[in-house]
This record gives structure tokens, C-alpha cells and sequence, in this order.
């Protein structure tokens, strides 16, 4: 693996353990919430909010590329085990070009939008007037991390160099977890 692409998985790496830590934060805030609301009849108003505008988003945008590098997104891959394996490189190619150039899209959007967001000072309607800005900011960062992870390995899938998919993906297929 290159340097560059060393650091990049570092990268990924530290946005999906971010994404956790939102997971735990998202699971705690709904617990503590919860318990507050029923014995104590004080609920957190500004939970809901929090968990909507910034830890979901979170969760979703900040694992996308590293999700895609392991293997661990949805496949419909059966007419894809019977093509040979040259030509499966290929449309492999063609299908992560594909998904680049709407991820493309998508991160640009989303800077555009959140670059409006901030500079116009948006925030939520509500007893705690939440910034938009940092929600709308994790579009183009999830979506410009995974673009750059589908043109890298378009690149690598037409190089011949791409890596099979991830053994871990492959195992918990055959242990049963998808069922």
C-alpha cells in the first residue's frame, strides 16, 4: 500500500471510530432520555434534536468509505460470481465509475450547502437554536471520502490491483450472520 494510501485509511479509520463514539453517545443520550422521562418526568428537550441533526448523520456519513474499503455494504452479487474474473474487473470499473460520479455530485452539493449554511449562520427552530452547519458538513465529507475511495479503486480494478473483497465480509457471510 502507498503512503498516500496509508494515510487515507487512517483516515477512514478515525472517522468510523468517530462514527462509534456517535453510536455510543446516540444510545446513551436515548437511555439517559428515557430514564429521565419515565422516573423522573423531566426529559431532555434537546435530545431529539441532537440525535437527528448531528449523531445520526454522523453515523451514516463518517463509515460510508470505510465500509466500502471492508467490504461491509449490501450486495447483489449473483450474476457478479459467475462472470470470469477478467471481466469482472471491468464491470467492477464501470459500476465503481459509476458510484464515483454520483458520490462526486453528491459531496459537491452538500459543500455548496453547507458552505451556505454556515456563512448564513443557519440554526434550528427551537428552545436550543442548534447550528445546521456541522449536520450539513458531514455530506460532502462522508461522500468526498468515498468518492476518493471509488476512484481509487476503479483505478486499481482497471490497474488489475484492486484487493478481492475483505475476508472478514466473507466469513461472516458464510457463518450465517445475513441470515
Amino acid at each position: 500500500m502507498t503512503r498516500l494510501g496509508c494515510i487515507f485509511r487512517a483516515i477512514e479509520r478515525s472517522t468510523t471510530y468517530i462514527g462509534t463514539l456517535c453510536l455510543f453517545a446516540l444510545m446513551f443520550i436515548v437511555t439517559m432520555d428515557v430514564g429521565a422521562r419515565y422516573f423522573l418526568s423531566r426529559p431532555f428537550v434537546w435530545s431529539y434534536d441532537v440525535i437527528t441533526l448531528y449523531l445520526t448523520p454522523a453515523l451514516f456519513f463518517l463509515v460510508l468509505s470505510d465500509s466500502f474499503r471492508s467490504g461491509a455494504q449490501v450486495n447483489v452479487d449473483v450474476l457478479h460470481r459467475m462472470l470470469p474474473r477478467s471481466v469482472r474487473r471491468y464491470t467492477d470499473a464501470l459500476c465503481n465509475l459509476l458510484a464515483f460520479a454520483v458520490f462526486a455530485l453528491i459531496a459537491y452539493a452538500g459543500a455548496l450547502r453547507a458552505a451556505a449554511s454556515f456563512m448564513n449562520a443557519d440554526v434550528t427552530v427551537g428552545i436550543v437554536p442548534w447550528p445546521t452547519w456541522p449536520s450539513a458538513a458531514l455530506v460532502p465529507l462522508g461522500g468526498g471520502m468515498l468518492a476518493l475511495r471509488l476512484l481509487a479503486r476503479t483505478i486499481a480494478d482497471l490497474l488489475g490491483t484492486a484487493e478481492e473483497a475483505s475476508p472478514g465480509a466473507h466469513h461472516l457471510e458464510t457463518q450465517g450472520a445475513f441470515e
